[in-house]
């Protein structure tokens, strides 16, 4: 199978799962998880507002939207990009294994994260 046959097998079974589960979401964890530390190869954080979101109350870190930019290496970068939003949600974001991994993994075969 080539990656765009299991990405799209991913996607359709994501979908099935979610519109599937009839349970009550699990409650998060009552403190977020400490952040990943950025990888080597990424790119500074960028503010999506970097004068603060509009309404945002709070200044915690998780409370700033941002984005962070993975490029793969030269010698590796297809020119292919893919967006990754890691699971979680306001209580923690679940950065870590679910976004940095993710997009490093992307990296090794040559795609920006």
């Amino acid at each position: 199978m080539n990656l765009v046959m299991l990405l799209a097998l991913g996607l359709l079974l994501m979908l099935a799962t979610a519109c599937s589960s009839g349970a009550a979401p699990a409650k998060g964890p009552e403190t977020p998880p400490p952040a990943a530390k950025p990888a080597e190869n990424a790119a500074p954080r960028m503010y999506l507002w970097p004068l603060g979101a509009p309404g945002a109350v709070g200044e915690e870190e998780r409370d700033k939207p941002s984005i962070t930019a993975f490029p793969a290496p030269e010698e590796k970068a297809t020119g292919a990009a893919c967006i990754v939003c890691p699971g979680g949600g306001y209580g923690g974001l679940m950065t870590s294994y679910e976004g940095d991994e993710v997009a490093q993994w992307l990296n090794t075969i040559g795609v920006h994260g």
